[in-house]
């Protein structure tokens, strides 16, 4: 009698047994008025319920079947229904026993989501054509005010003065910055965590990055033992990798760099690191550097589009992952991001 949930016991020829007065919550008929009456009564849609009728015979019960049915002045009321095919001692059926849930209240949240995920996607849409139409639009004529600049840096050397040759250095720095951020922008747009993953050995992968590199001798990258495989996209990981090697090697002073990447096993995920003994960073900068376009040097001291680790932050948090760093000013820094351990991959 208290039960929110309808309570119904309907017999083998389809009439209501016992109902609980519940039903009120979405039926004009309480309980009095529905007992020995035909349950299909209560359906809205015929089809519905046959389909309904098809599940319970052949499994002999249902759990959270989605249905409609015929609410108070008629109108429709989405519910989900659990129920039982009972079988008499000579195994045959003679009733069903079961409950109805309201899930008005559900469908209409889930439409909201469905409706945030179609204006998510096509926002997303609009930005990955905004930054490949952006990407081509722009990088012409920058090139083309890039190289008039070189021509003119050359060719008018001698009649600059030592402040005009510093501004058309600027000039000709800013529009190289400028091609960097349009870059940026298309690389970050188009990440988009859709992309099939693969099983990955990190040894071979990091391996075939590091020597790519051709590093100087004063720069060392060390690998750590026993990386494991993990399952990710390898392009992507590829980037992750990339960019913190780069934001290390960018940002050192130090005549003897060193790099360190090392993995350890915690449980359910792998934290990966990549440690250096760069110039550190400010506790209170720790989260602004993941922010895409945020550099902590002047971008006239070193020319950088302030994309890298936001790519890190947005490829690592689509796989389900974390990225953080620890550092302190003239300490080095310490980067850190978690790929899961247990994932699903097509062989």
């Amino acid at each position: 009698e208290n039960i929110q949930d309808i309570y119904y016991e309907v017999d083998i020829d389809g009439r209501i047994k016992e109902i609980s007065p519940s039903v009120k919550g979405i039926s004009d008929l309480g309980r009095n008025e529905l007992i020995g009456q035909p349950m299909v009564n209560l359906y809205y849609n015929k089809e519905q319920r046959d389909n309904f009728l098809k599940a319970l015979k052949k499994d002999e019960q249902v759990n959270d079947f989605e249905i409609v049915m015929k609410g108070k002045k008629n109108l429709p009321v989405p519910c989900s229904l659990t129920a039982k095919l009972m079988l008499d001692k000579n195994g045959l059926p003679s009733e069903i026993i079961g409950s109805i849930r309201n899930i008005t209240e559900r469908k209409k949240v889930e439409e909201q989501r469905n409706m945030t995920l179609e204006d998510l996607t096509r926002a997303n849409k609009e930005l990955r054509n905004f930054a490949y139409v952006t990407s081509h639009d722009l990088k012409s004529p920058l090139r083309a005010i890039n190289t008039i600049a070189n021509w003119i840096s050359k060719d008018y050397d001698d009649k600059f003065d030592d402040d005009g040759k510093q501004q058309m250095k600027l000039l000709i720095g800013r529009t190289e910055r400028m091609h960097q951020l349009i870059e940026g922008l298309f690389l970050y747009s188009n990440v988009t965590g859709k992309e099939q993953l693969n099983k990955v050995n990190v040894t071979e992968l990091l391996g075939s990055m590091i020597e790519s590199l051709n590093l100087p001798l004063h720069i060392s990258i060390t690998i750590g033992d026993s990386l494991p495989n993990v399952i990710y996209n390898k392009t992507r990981l590829s980037q992750i990798f990339s960019s913190l090697i780069e934001n290390s090697l960018k940002f050192s002073l130090n005549p003897q760099t060193a790099i360190v990447i090392n993995c350890f096993d915690k449980k359910d995920e792998w934290i990966f690191s990549v440690a250096d003994n760069g110039p550190g960073i400010a506790e209170k900068y720790h989260e602004k550097i993941f922010q895409i376009f945020q550099t902590l040097q002047t971008r006239d001291e070193i020319e950088t589009a302030g994309v890298g680790l936001a790519v890190v932050k947005k490829i690592t948090e689509m796989n389900n992952g974390r990225v953080w760093v620890e550092s302190e000013e003239n300490a080095g820094s310490k980067f850190f991001f978690t790929i899961p351990q247990k994932r699903a991959v097509k062989e």
